[in-house]
């Protein structure tokens, strides 16, 4: 798995470095055909790493909400990330930046439910 990852990275960066100086927009394509194969190599492994975490948390009695939140706001922040730095990588780092903020805003909505249950396991606890 590694040597495939670390492989069609470095093919990628030798193509795209090699492309780039000829045609900067091909380069920019050839960059995320390269980030699609190596998410596709990398996910049959986050499967695995997802569904370990799921029998971890179903061993210690977590709620399936509060799990499926934890995976959906992992799972934004990685593809936030990539997008960005692709955008950046495009030389677009206003759009990154929006994407980041945006990607930010999706999370805290998504993860909103599970602030309440913490607030609400605090309030039971402090006195009144």
């Amino acid at each position: 798995m590694i040597i495939r990852l670390v492989g069609t990275a470095l093919i990628g960066v030798i193509l795209i470095a090699v492309i780039k100086k000829r045609n900067p927009e091909q380069g920019l394509m050839l960059s995320i055909a390269a980030v699609c194969a190596m998410s596709l190599l990398s996910a049959a492994v986050l499967t695995e790493i997802i569904n370990w975490l799921r029998e971890m948390a179903e061993s210690f009695g977590l709620e399936g909400t509060v799990f499926e939140t934890l995976i959906k706001v992992l799972g934004i922040s990685l593809i936030i990330r990539i997008t960005a730095d692709l955008c950046r990588d495009a030389e677009e780092k206003g759009i990154a930046t929006a994407v980041e903020v945006g990607g930010t805003a999706l999370a805290i909505f998504i993860a909103m439910p599970l602030f309440n249950s913490v607030l609400t396991l605090i309030k039971s606890i402090l006195p009144v």
